[in-house]
């Protein structure tokens, strides 16, 4: 599977799993950021650096997932065993 597949997948997961993603420049006072998970009300937003690579994008999504339950969502099994692995 190649990175812009998987990147696609994992955006459609994130989508099920009801996590906004935006992909924009990510500045603060203390510099730049990688990526971040926020909670507005109701609404989960993942903002993730728009200028990182596909593999550092696939890196940074795969981490995120990690930490929710994935059993009901359809995963290829390419990317789920690249999930599991990386617990």
């Amino acid at each position: 599977m190649d990175d812009q597949a998987l990147v696609l997948e994992l955006k459609q997961i994130l989508e099920k799993l009801g996590i906004e993603l935006r992909e924009q420049a990510l500045q603060s006072e203390l510099g730049k950021a990688k990526s971040g998970l926020v909670r507005i009300r109701d609404k989960k937003i993942f903002f993730l650096e728009g200028a990182l690579s596909q593999k550092e994008k696939i890196k940074l999504l795969i981490e995120l997932l990690k930490g929710w339950d994935l059993e009901a969502i359809y995963i290829s099994p390419y990317l789920r065993e690249r999930i599991r692995e990386s617990k």
